[in-house]
């Protein structure tokens, strides 16, 4: 089965903030963008029924194994979120719905998406490029 590594953008975060000059409605705006990918990402993958895992420290994803998790979270920073998936039409599937689940929660912001087949587990550097 190929893997599969998937970056995660919110985009429109600064317009989304600064849409007002009103401190209160800058500093509400901005708690609901902080850690919105990962958030997100959790919870459409709860609501589908996915197993996913936090990596802290080093990745349990292992390249040439089978895994009893659907997806693992190994970055969340500036608004972007890298994950690793095993099934990429769980992939696919979870991409949708987020899409879908961001524009009810906030109506403005967009979510880029960007996924490359893994070439093996030593070629991070060069994956992470493409």
């Amino acid at each position: 089965m190929t893997k599969k590594m998937y970056m995660y953008d919110v985009r429109g975060i600064q317009e989304y903030i600064f849409r007002t000059n009103k401190l209160k409605e800058i500093i509400g705006a901005s708690e609901i963008v902080r850690g919105i990918t990962e958030e997100l990402f959790k919870k459409t993958a709860d609501s589908l029924g996915y197993n996913v895992e936090l990596a802290e420290g080093q990745l349990k994803f292992k390249f040439d194994e089978p895994n009893d998790f659907d997806a693992e979270i190994f970055y969340n920073g500036g608004g972007n979120l890298l994950v690793l998936f095993e099934d990429d039409d769980k992939a696919q599937a979870l991409n949708t719905a987020m899409r879908i689940q961001l524009v009810k929660d906030t109506y403005s912001l967009q979510l880029a998406i960007a996924g490359i087949e893994i070439t093996s587990e030593s070629a991070y550097q060069e994956d992470y490029r493409n």
